[in-house]
């Protein structure tokens, strides 16, 4: 007979035993676990696992003996996120064809963190650091049966100013649930911040949330304010200001360096007080930056008084600085008086020039021609001023010219503030003058006697002329009286001297038309002249 083929056969009654324990870690971003999987008998051919309760879950990996170690799991680590535990099902085939399945519990519970910093304290939600390098501890608990252990922190201060740089301090746990840092604070690095403390644990997490010792809140950011010094106030001095004062009070600035980088410029309080009352400056300027120099401004009465100035910072550290004897005088505010000098009226002709006297009160400086102002109060010309001129240190003189041509009433005005005293740089008050101008022309006109124009030869015809304001010489008419003919009698005058009344002698005129007139050169006592005017008299 041949011979008959022959195969291998397994023949097993074991079947693969999945252990419980494994271990945990992670490497390069993989979480790489290792499991307890055994088979006395036969070899194993296949291990399917199946990752569920966290987020992207379930996550299934098949591996073969191809794959190399079959009792080795990885996945990627971000997949494990905040979760506090996972399940992993194992099934496991032998190459007997043997099926043994198990699940087992993942504990990986976060950590609890606490930072102690012995020294600060904790005011209004805002920790107050106010030692240079003050120490810290973060300590850290990690729940019973969890494989999440700690490794390293970063604990950062946070700068709200951007001007100002972050402070980062980190390191390890080496082995221990509790490490201790210091916090390298300068004096240029005092002010506000954000304190952020993370805890990296053994599995490539992060946690954020910490608890302050001493609290049973736990956070993700808390408020610090680093202050390594108590405000001071320097340089302090005050000064009366030259400004008019207002219902018998004066003005006075105290001004002062105030140095601190987290100074509360709303707590700023400066007052001075006369040992009767206080009065509290009505305004405070302060710098662009905190720390730099501030002025108070006051309104008060004559008198002695101390200068109180209390300055806190965001610490709650405050200084008190007190300047005794401050005093406030009585300034008188100079004054102007504005005369006309030639002549002694304050009407003028148009075109006409008058001579202005200017009396300060007492020494000034600052005053200049271009400092006074003519306005007309019908608009269009306002005149001019030369010859400008010092005759003392309290007189000035100026030379005006009157608008020719018009009728106008003239405003010249020094404004409030144009010139300052000499001693002490209070402004000036305001002056003004009034001035009439009558330049308007003047004007004659001809009336005859019941407004008839025509005469027998050897009549006598009354004749008014009537001029529009008063002149100051009697007209002189045509044709005019001569050694031998007499044509015109002495006038009558009206009290105003704006009327004169002739009777005009025809007795030598040639029959016909005959003109009779007023000659050119008529002036009022603004020296505004009249123009040459005529009448047709018809003699029959």
């Amino acid at each position: 007979a041949g011979l008959a083929a022959s195969l291998p056969v397994t023949v097993t009654n074991i079947a693969p035993v999945i252990g419980a324990d494994f271990s945990l870690a992670e490497q390069g971003g993989q979480v790489v676990m290792d499991f307890d999987i055994t088979d006395a008998e036969s070899a194993l051919a296949s291990v399917r696992y199946t990752v569920l309760d966290l987020p992207g879950s379930p996550i299934t990996v098949e591996k073969t003996l191809a794959d190399g170690n079959l009792s080795r799991l990885s996945f990627d680590a971000a997949q494990l996120g905040g979760a506090q535990s996972f399940r992993v099902q194992i099934e496991v085939t032998d190459d007997a064809g043997a099926v043994v399945n198990r699940e087992l519990l993942v504990d990986i519970a976060l950590t609890a963190v606490t930072l102690s910093v012995p020294g600060s304290q904790l005011s209004g939600g805002q920790l107050l650091l106010t030692s240079a390098d003050p120490g810290f501890t973060v300590s850290t608990v990690t729940p019973a049966g969890s494989r999440a252990g700690v490794s390293g922190y970063t604990l950062t201060l946070v700068a709200r100013d951007g001007a100002q740089s972050d402070i980062v301090v980190s390191g390890p746990f080496s082995g221990s649930s509790d490490a201790t840092g210091q916090l390298p604070l300068q004096l240029s690095e005092q002010g506000e911040y954000d304190l952020n403390l993370s805890v990296q644990d053994n599995l490539g997490r992060t946690v954020s949330e910490y608890t302050l010792s001493g609290e049973s809140t736990a956070t993700a950011q808390l408020p610090v304010l680093v202050d390594l010094e108590q405000p001071q106030i320097l340089n302090v001095h005050t000064v009366q200001l030259p400004l008019a004062p207002a219902a018998g009070k004066y003005f006075i600035r105290a001004m002062a360096d105030i140095v601190d980088l987290n100074l509360d410029s709303s707590k700023m309080i400066s007052v001075l007080d006369n040992g009767v009352e206080q009065t509290t400056s009505f305004h405070v300027s302060a710098p662009p930056e905190h720390s730099d120099t501030y002025s108070f401004d006051f309104n008060v009465v004559p008198g002695n008084y101390n200068l109180i100035i209390k300055a806190t910072d965001l610490a709650g550290n405050e200084i008190i600085f007190t300047t005794e004897n401050i005093v406030v005088e009585p300034w008188t505010v100079p004054s102007m008086n504005m005369t006309v000098r030639d002549p002694d009226s304050t009407e003028m002709g148009g075109g006409k020039a008058i001579w202005l006297d200017l009396h300060f009160s007492e020494v000034v400086n600052g005053f200049s021609q271009d400092d006074l102002i003519a306005t007309p109060a019908a608009g269009g010309e306002a005149g001019a001023f030369s010859e400008f001129s010092q005759l003392s240190a309290t007189h000035w003189q100026v030379r005006y010219t009157a608008p020719a041509g018009v009728d106008t009433d003239i405003t010249i005005q020094v404004s409030a503030g144009s010139y300052t005293a000499a001693d002490d740089e209070m402004p000036g008050s305001e002056a003004q003058l009034s001035l009439s101008v009558i330049g308007s022309p003047l004007t004659t006109n001809i009336t005859f006697q019941d407004g008839n124009t025509q005469v027998i030869k050897g009549e006598r015809i009354e004749v008014t002329i009537v001029f529009n304001r008063p002149v100051l010489a009697e007209p002189v008419l045509t044709p005019a009286n001569t050694e031998f003919v007499s044509f015109w009698s002495a006038p009558v005058i009206n009290p105003d001297r704006t009327a004169f009344i002739f009777d005009l002698d025809t007795t030598e005129f040639d029959l016909g038309e005959t003109v009779i007139g007023v000659e050119a050169g008529d002036q009022d006592q603004y020296g505004n002249m009249g123009q040459a005017v005529t009448a047709m008299l018809t003699v029959n």
